[in-house]
C-alpha cells in the first residue's frame, strides 16, 4: 500500500469531500472494486442516505437495489460485513458485493459498499488488507457527520429559543401550532396539529387513554383551529400507539400513507383527504415519563422528510411536551386553588390561614367572610405578616393589642389551641359578638401552619338576652 504514503498530506490540504474521493481512488487501486457507494445512516429514523458514488453515479434501479440491501443490513445493527452474491445482484451488472458498517463507538453512522464485476472476490482476508483505508473512510465520514450535527444543533437551538420566547406566556396548543406555522415550517408543510391524550385522571396520569383529542390545528386551506375537540379513539391503532410509546417518530410517505389513512375513522380520514395530505410525520409529545400526546406535520407533496427536518421536529416535540406539561400542571394548580377558595368561602366563619416564615407567621389566604367582617380584601391580606394583618383589621384597638400579645406569643407550628371572644361594631354601627378559635393545621403528622376562625354569635347572644 505504498500509494497510501502521501494520504495524510493530501487529506490536510483538501475538503472532506475531496479527501473522501481520494481515499476511494486508493481503494479502487488496491482491491478488485469497480464501484464504491458510501451511505450515511441515521439511527433515530432508520433512514439511509446516499452520500457518494465512485467513479460515477449508478443508474436509478441499480442504486435503489443497493440502497435496499444497505437499509436492511443497517436495520439489523450489524457487527460483521455483508457479502452479496451474484444472485442477489442480478440485473445490476455486478457479480459480487461487500457492505461494511461504519461505526463511531456504539453508533452506526453509515456503510461502505464495494461492488465488482468479478464473482467471489471478497473474503475476510481482502477486508483485512483494506482495513487501513476503510478506517480512513470511517474517519472522514465521522468528521462530516459531526460537522453536520453541529450545524443542525445550532439551527435547532436558534429555532427552539425563538419559539420558546414567543409562546412562554401562552403555551396553549393552538398558540404553539400558530407559532410553528409562522416560524418553523417549510413551504411544503400544509397542515399540522397537536393532539392530547385523554381522559386524564390523577390516579392514571399515564393512561391507558381512550382517545387523542385535537387541541390545536392549522391547515393552509382552512386556517387555524380546524376540527378542535375532535377525538380519535385509540382502540384500533395498537401498533402505532406502541411505536409512539417507545418515542419513535412515525414517517409516512406517498407509498405507505394511503394504508395508514384507510385505518382511520371516516371523519379523520375525510379531513386528511380534504387537505390532500401525501406525506406525514407523527412525533410523540412526552415530558420525562409522562405521555402528553402527538404532533402531526403533513405535506400535500410526495415529500421525503429529511433527517434534519425530523431532528428539528423531534427537538421541538420535546420542548412542546414540556410546555404542554407545564400548562397541564398550571391548570391543575389553578383548579386546586379555586377548589380551596370555594371550600373556604363555603364555611360560615371568617377564616385566616397562616404559614411559618423567617419573620413570623405570614398569611396564606383569607376567605370572603373574613373580608366582609373586618374589611381586609384577600389581595391585601395575602403575604402580610400576622401583626400587619391585625393592623389592617377593623377591630377595636384594645382587641388588636390583646391579639398582638396572645397570637404572637405562640409559634405557628405550636400544637396548642387558643380561643376567646370579643365585641366590635360593624360598618352599619351594630354591635357584633365574635368568638374566635385558633388551631394548628396538620399534613400527616407534621404541623403545616395555623388557622384562625371567627364566628359571629351575635344572634345567639341576643336570643339569650331576650329570654
Amino acid at each position: 500500500m505504498a500509494a497510501n504514503a502521501s494520504a495524510p498530506d493530501a487529506m490536510r490540504q483538501t475538503s472532506p469531500t475531496q479527501t473522501l474521493h481520494y481515499i476511494l481512488r486508493l481503494l479502487m487501486a488496491e482491491a478488485p472494486v469497480d464501484h464504491i457507494c458510501i451511505c450515511g445512516y441515521h439511527e433515530e429514523t432508520a433512514q439511509v442516505e446516499r452520500l457518494a458514488d465512485y467513479p460515477e453515479e449508478l443508474p436509478a434501479p441499480i442504486r435503489s437495489l443497493i440502497q435496499r440491501h444497505v437499509m436492511q443490513f443497517m436495520a439489523e445493527r450489524p457487527t460483521t460485513p455483508l457479502f452479496l452474491s451474484a444472485s442477489e445482484l442480478v440485473d445490476t451488472g455486478f457479480a459480487a458485493g461487500l457492505v461494511l458498517p461504519l461505526r463511531v463507538q456504539d453508533s452506526i453512522i453509515g456503510a461502505l459498499a464495494l461492488l465488482s464485476h468479478q464473482p467471489d472476490v471478497y473474503t475476510i482476508e481482502s477486508i483485512q488488507q483494506l482495513a487501513e483505508l476503510i478506517s480512513l473512510v470511517r474517519l472522514v465520514l465521522e468528521n462530516m457527520y459531526l460537522y453536520d450535527a453541529l450545524a443542525q444543533n445550532i439551527i435547532i437551538a436558534q429555532l427552539v429559543l425563538l419559539t420558546a420566547q414567543t409562546i412562554v406566556d401562552n403555551p396553549s396548543p393552538q398558540q404553539i401550532i400558530d407559532v410553528l406555522r409562522e416560524r418553523l415550517f417549510d413551504n411544503h408543510v400544509t397542515s399540522s396539529a397537536i393532539l392530547l391524550y385523554g381522559p386524564v385522571s390523577e390516579d392514571r396520569p399515564n393512561g391507558p387513554f381512550d382517545y387523542l383529542e385535537m387541541a390545536g390545528s392549522w391547515s393552509k386551506r382552512r386556517g387555524s383551529g380546524v376540527a378542535l375537540g375532535t377525538k380519535i379513539y385509540l382502540g384500533d391503532y395498537p401498533d402505532y400507539l406502541k411505536r409512539l410509546d417507545q418515542r419513535e417518530t412515525l414517517v409516512f410517505g406517498s407509498k405507505d400513507l394511503p394504508d395508514f389513512v384507510m385505518q382511520l375513522d371516516p371523519f379523520v380520514r375525510s379531513i386528511l383527504q380534504a387537505e390532500r395530505v401525501r406525506a406525514m410525520t407523527l412525533l410523540p409529545l412526552q415530558a420525562g415519563q409522562r405521555k402528553i400526546g402527538a404532533l402531526i406535520v403533513g405535506s400535500d407533496r410526495p415529500h421525503t422528510f429529511s433527517n434534519t427536518e425530523l431532528q428539528l421536529y423531534h427537538t421541538i416535540g420535546e420542548f412542546l411536551g414540556i410546555s404542554a406539561m407545564a400548562q397541564i400542571l398550571q391548570q391543575q394548580h389553578d383548579l386546586v386553588q379555586q377548589g380551596r377558595a370555594a371550600l373556604l368561602d363555603a364555611v360560615t366563619d371568617g377564616v385566616v390561614m397562616v404559614l411559618p416564615d423567617a419573620a413570623g407567621a405570614r398569611v396564606l389566604t383569607v376567605n370572603n367572610l373574613f373580608t366582609s367582617m373586618f374589611g381586609v380584601p384577600q389581595n391585601v391580606a395575602q403575604g402580610l405578616l400576622l401583626p400587619e394583618l391585625l393592623q389592617q383589621m377593623q377591630i377595636p384597638e384594645n382587641v388588636r393589642e390583646e391579639f398582638r400579645r396572645s397570637w404572637t406569643s405562640i409559634r405557628v407550628r405550636d400544637p396548642s389551641k387558643q380561643h376567646g371572644e370579643f365585641h366590635m361594631t360593624n360598618s352599619e354601627g351594630a354591635r357584633m359578638d365574635i368568638e374566635w378559635y385558633s388551631a394548628p393545621v396538620y399534613q400527616g403528622s407534621r404541623v403545616l401552619g395555623r388557622i384562625y376562625t371567627f364566628h359571629d354569635v351575635t344572634a345567639e347572644r341576643n336570643a339569650v338576652r331576650i329570654r
